[in-house]
């Protein structure tokens, strides 16, 4: 997997989120243009969307996955990944403590052109 923003969202400082975000808003521009259809599935990688939530998989325009992301937690941002031509956009959200331990909300979505 390749990181198409210089450094993840997790790992960035005040000053390199303003750069991180301009490169997010980048790639989903070129995004916006592309009316492929794709496969999204879409899981969840922390602990308790694990047990909460089941894995779903969508099918949509790759234009549309901007928009998409609406519906989940990116309270503290996202990250994308090129993976063999397909897209995949790790959102993250808030963070909460389980078992004695900190997490943040984890959703990863995996597109996959038709």
């Amino acid at each position: 997997m390749i990181l198409l923003n210089t450094k993840s969202i997790l790992d960035c400082n005040e000053e390199e989120t303003e750069i991180h975000f301009k490169e997010i808003e980048s790639i989903f521009e070129k995004l916006s243009t592309d009316d492929d259809f794709c496969i999204v599935e879409v899981s969840y990688s922390d602990p308790i969307q694990i047990i909460d939530k089941c894995r779903r998989i969508i099918k949509m325009k790759l234009s549309e996955i901007e928009e998409f992301i609406q519906n989940f937690d990116i309270k503290n941002g996202a990250d994308i990944y090129n993976d063999n031509k397909n897209i995949i956009i790790n959102l993250y959200g808030q963070t909460y403590q389980y078992d004695s331990k900190d997490y943040i909300v984890t959703t990863q979505l995996y597109a996959k052109k038709v």
